[in-house]
């Protein structure tokens, strides 16, 4: 998990230094990063509330696939 984050505020401080991105972008790059965590856990959780474990687990995973497909924006 540690090596994730450090993955994440890596790719922030380089897009910072290249230029290629402001510190907008970059924040709106780790708030977004952020939502899709707290949403995919949500849906998830909803998920498992199904009673039927097959139908469950594939509504789960199709669930978060969407979330994370998503592009970030505020």
């Amino acid at each position: 998990m540690n090596i994730i984050v450090l993955i994440i505020i890596g790719i922030g401080i380089y897009f910072l230094v290249s230029g290629k991105a402001s510190a907008g972008n970059v924040g709106k790059f780790w708030l977004g990063i952020l939502a899709k965590g707290f949403y995919s856990v949500i849906a998830i959780g909803l998920c498992m509330a199904i009673p039927i474990p097959v139908v469950n687990v594939i509504l789960a995973i199709y669930f978060v696939l969407q979330i994370w497909k998503s592009p970030v924006d505020l």
